[in-house]
């Protein structure tokens, strides 16, 4: 029904805007499976129309803003935590060295716009604080500045390359991805400490351990 093609494609519509993991291209596979096993395809194009056009409007909002046609700039440094820094440093070192790769393959991702701005000097400036400063008001870093789109476009050319020279670390990072992915939250490594000082005899024995001691 209508209302249901409706309320499906806006969904998918709203994931793709809110979550870069979900780009356009996803989207247009979705249709384009739709179309071909589903006997109402023009109920599927016209129900499918305005959220496509919403998002697809987004993303060429962001072609003319920073350069790239998807729901986020940080594309490229976020594929290089999964590729480019899963690889061996004296590596990289040595693909930088050839010129295969930029010095940029040395430096991780998300540092300080300061550190960018060495390698970017002629980033241009948009005369808004908000964009301009390298440092928010609370002293932390400003990921909104301009400097971040330019670095990312490197840090992808950067992980292509590696892809193509040394596919193998991409496809074991999303094995690992897809790991994490289907298991519990609480088996993540972040939080595996907290469970370790939560147990209830972790903490009798580390007690134990403190009385004999004092």
């Amino acid at each position: 029904r209508s209302f249901w093609a409706v309320l499906f494609f806006a969904s998918l519509a709203t994931i793709a805007l809110f979550w870069g993991l979900f780009h356009i291209i996803s989207l247009v596979i979705t249709l384009l499976f739709a179309l071909i096993f589903l006997p109402m395809r023009k109920t599927v194009i016209l129900t499918a129309l305005v959220p496509f056009a919403i998002v697809a409007g987004w993303y060429t909002k962001n072609l003319f803003e920073v350069g790239q046609f998807t729901v986020s700039s940080w594309a490229g440094m976020n594929l290089s935590k999964i590729v480019t820094f899963r690889t061996l440093e004296e590596g990289r070192k040595e693909l930088v060295k050839s010129g295969e790769l930029s010095p940029f393959a040395l430096i991780p991702p998300f540092r300080n716009p300061i550190l960018f701005l060495k390698l970017l000097p002629e980033t241009p400036t948009t005369g808004m604080p908000l964009l301009d400063e390298t440092e928010t008001s609370l002293g932390t870093r400003n990921f909104y500045h301009p400097v971040f789109a330019q670095a990312s476009e490197i840090y992808l050319g950067d992980a292509l390359t590696l892809n193509r020279l040394r596919p193998q670390y991409y496809v074991r990072s999303i094995g690992q991805a897809v790991y994490i992915y289907f298991h519990s939250p609480s088996n993540v490594d972040p939080v595996l400490a907290n469970r370790k000082y939560s147990d209830p005899g972790y903490v009798a024995g580390s007690c134990l351990l403190r009385t004999m001691a004092e």
